[in-house]
């Protein structure tokens, strides 16, 4: 009840001040670094594009807890940033007593979760409005970058990379990124009851070695992680159990790679801060290639969706028909007799190989058949009449597609 008044009265001191200036507060979601990367860049773009309006004195309100630290600083740089200590439970205070005028105007992901991809019918997601890691307005590739590092920084990292890497020059990165259970448990102290969207990390290490022999500097990246590489391939650092697993070199690393493979873990947003170009594979749930198709992730894979009840792997329509999306838990896919399929190795391999070529910029005729485009074509169709967007700006690994031919049928 103190605390309330003490609330209280610092409010009506806000609301006094905002008849002569602006000022306004939300929460910045320091404790997972996919929430307080992409989303917040996209925000800042959006303002930089005149979709929203910025203040001198808009605040924003950091977790107890920070995934990544460098990360945080460089913020630092670019907006206003205040402790958790008292503003955390004041900004509650706002929301609760329904002050928006006294919010920024970000979409933060409470204010959508009862209106989540996962929780609506098909005709409500076709036009469902969902929080700021989706550019829905496609600012990213209107803007630059708001997160710079000096020359100073760059040169310090370089060197650091240079300290465990062969390949002194790492003129050509490639990030491979695989979410992992332990880190849940560590960062977190919760037990990850959403192991469907793990992978095995040794899954990628064919294509990883593909990228070696193309001369690639190739990091596995992660923190806290499970699983360690299976190779003795001195092209391939696992960053995660090196000496140089650092929050600027994270940062560092993801601004200075050509492009990345991950899946569908938070670290993936991290790479679009500074546009470069991710291919996603072990994706489970077909509904977030909607929310991928902001030029982010030009390449995207799933992994398959077996029936026990049907002795089968659901076809891309069958997800719709049998609301897999609704399966947000472990025990939900159990439950309903589905089992989540990863990506094999064969796959993976594949999928990089046709990512390389697409992120060099070669046009499509250059590396896929007639038939292979045309694949493309009906894949993106069936998804189209999901309401899954026009999907103008992402397209499915042709050769996961012409292997799998079943799933658009």
């Amino acid at each position: 009840m103190f605390k309330n008044f003490i609330y209280l009265i610092f409010l009506k001191i806000i609301i006094f001040l905002n008849t002569f200036i602006k000022i306004r507060f939300q929460e910045l979601q320091t404790r997972n670094i996919g929430h307080y990367s992409k989303s917040i860049e996209v925000y800042l773009s959006e303002v930089d594009c005149g979709l929203q309006l910025s203040y001198k004195f808009d605040f924003w309100i950091k977790n107890k807890s920070v995934a990544n630290k460098f990360l945080l600083k460089k913020l630092r740089e670019k907006i206003n940033i205040l402790p958790s200590a008292f503003f955390f439970g004041f900004l509650k205070y706002i929301k609760e007593n329904n002050h928006r005028k006294l919010l920024i105007p970000y979409k933060h992901p409470d204010l959508y979760e009862n209106k989540e991809w996962h929780l609506v019918n098909a005709n409500t997601f076709k036009n469902l409005d969902q929080w700021h890691f989706y550019d829905i307005n496609k600012v990213l590739n209107k803007t630059q970058s708001k997160i710079k590092l000096t020359e100073k920084e760059k040169t310090e990292f370089k060197s650091v990379l240079n300290l465990v890497s062969k390949n002194e020059l790492n003129e050509k990165i490639v990030l491979f990124y695989a979410r992992d259970k332990k880190y849940r448990g560590l960062q977190h102290e919760k037990e990850d009851l959403m192991n469907w969207r793990n992978t095995d990390i040794n899954s990628y290490l064919k294509a990883m070695n593909l990228m070696a022999e193309k001369k690639y500097s190739v990091i596995r990246m992660g923190k806290f992680m499970e699983n360690k590489l299976s190779t003795d391939n001195p092209s391939i650092i696992d960053y995660p159990f090196s000496n140089i697993c650092r929050d600027y070199m994270d940062i560092y690393l993801c601004s200075t790679c050509k492009f990345g493979i991950f899946d569908s873990g938070g670290f993936n947003a991290v790479p679009c801060l500074f546009r470069k170009p991710l291919g996603l594979v072990n994706i489970t749930h077909l509904r977030e290639i909607k929310n991928r198709n902001d030029g982010t992730t030009p390449l995207i894979i799933f992994k398959k969706i077996f029936s026990e009840k049907l002795g089968r792997v659901l076809s891309f329509s069958e997800y719709e028909k049998y609301e897999v999306y609704k399966n947000l838990l472990d025990a939900d896919f159990k439950r309903n007799g589905l089992k989540v399929v990863d990506n094999s190795a064969e796959e993976v391999y594949f999928f990089t190989q046709e990512a390389e070529k697409k992120f060099n910029n070669l046009r499509k005729e250059e590396y896929l058949t007639k038939d292979e485009i045309d694949l493309q074509k009906q894949a993106k169709k069936i998804l189209k009449d999901l309401n899954y967007g026009d999907l103008n700006f992402i397209d499915i690994g042709h050769k996961f597609l012409s292997n799998n031919k079943n799933l658009i049928q």
